[in-house]
């Protein structure tokens, strides 16, 4: 029966399959849209956090159901929100919002964004010294 599940599930084809071995209701299987931020939101989690970055959480618990609910996301007797992995928590969760354009809760967030009082200026690179063949000990 393993073996029946195992090339129904990597090859998507059995002979005779057992009534609902391989198949997966809808609910469980993300849509397209949902992978492509939760993989956009690992990937941009790698990156430092905005220097103008500003505020402290208020425990309101909106950026833990980006792009959905989060199972460990859980609330105290006061209503405010508590991580049951706080301390374990991955790095999407420890740098949000990173920056200004990804704080997509910026209504009830405790972060916000201090205006960028300098502008990012871009000098040309030094020009490279000439190659010059050095000479080679035996």
């Amino acid at each position: 029966m393993v073996l029946v599940w195992l090339s129904f599930a990597c090859f998507g084809a059995a002979a005779n399959p057992p009534p609902g071995v391989g198949q997966v209701q809808a609910p469980f299987l993300p849509s397209l849209q949902v992978m492509k931020k939760k993989l956009k939101r690992l990937a941009t989690s790698l990156l430092p956090v905005a220097e103008n970055r500003v505020g402290s959480c208020n425990r309101c618990g909106e950026c833990c159901k980006l792009p959905y609910p989060c199972p460990f996301l859980r609330y105290d007797e006061e209503g405010l929100s508590k991580c049951a992995i706080y301390h374990f928590r991955p790095p999407s969760c420890r740098k949000y919002p990173r920056t200004a354009e990804e704080n997509l809760t910026a209504e009830v967030c405790g972060f916000s964004f201090a205006p960028s009082t300098s502008s990012l200026e871009v000098s040309p690179p030094d020009p490279l010294a000439p190659l010059v063949p050095v000479e080679q000990s035996a």
